[in-house]
């Protein structure tokens, strides 16, 4: 995925975020948090990666 961030999104540097959902950093944040703080610093594409983790946790916790 990050590959294909670097070869398709001109300037990621500046307005891209690649986000791995299986981070400690979402245990006491949600991922609406995130993309709304993001959104707000002029962000214009978040790309998630290990979203099968977040969802599998979802659903047996």
């Amino acid at each position: 995925m990050l590959q294909y961030i670097k070869e398709h999104c001109p300037g990621y540097d500046n307005d891209t975020l690649y986000v791995s959902l299986d981070n400690i950093w979402f245990t006491t944040h949600s991922l609406f948090e995130l993309a709304d703080e993001f959104q707000k610093m002029g962000g214009k594409a978040l790309f998630l990666d290990e979203v099968y983790n977040r969802l599998f946790f979802a659903r047996n916790t």
